[in-house]
């Protein structure tokens, strides 16, 4: 078994309860967390590329499940404790 990761916290390559992952078109693995409260982006060797927060602080998802990507960008994300489904750009197309 391989695992991505370098323990609970919050630096990047570090993970507070994930949520949920995916792999988008690039194949670059996005990786929700619960109680993080980000998305962190991983290549697929386990690399850490970027930690992603939405811009607007008000906005930000607090729970983060489930994640999916879109050709275009985007992300889909269940924000549980906002009882909503977040919709953020991670990249450019």
């Amino acid at each position: 078994m391989r695992t991505i990761g370098r323990g609970e916290g919050v630096q990047p390559g570090q993970m507070k309860s994930p949520g949920g992952v995916a792999v988008d078109k690039r194949g670059r693995l996005l990786v929700s967390e619960c109680s993080g409260r980000r998305i962190q982006v991983f290549s697929l060797a386990g690399e850490p590329l970027q930690v992603c927060w939405p811009t607007a602080r008000a906005q930000r998802p607090v729970n983060l499940r489930s994640i999916c990507c879109q050709d275009d960008g985007r992300a889909y994300v269940a924000d549980f404790a906002n009882h909503r489904v977040a919709v953020l750009r991670l990249f450019d197309s």
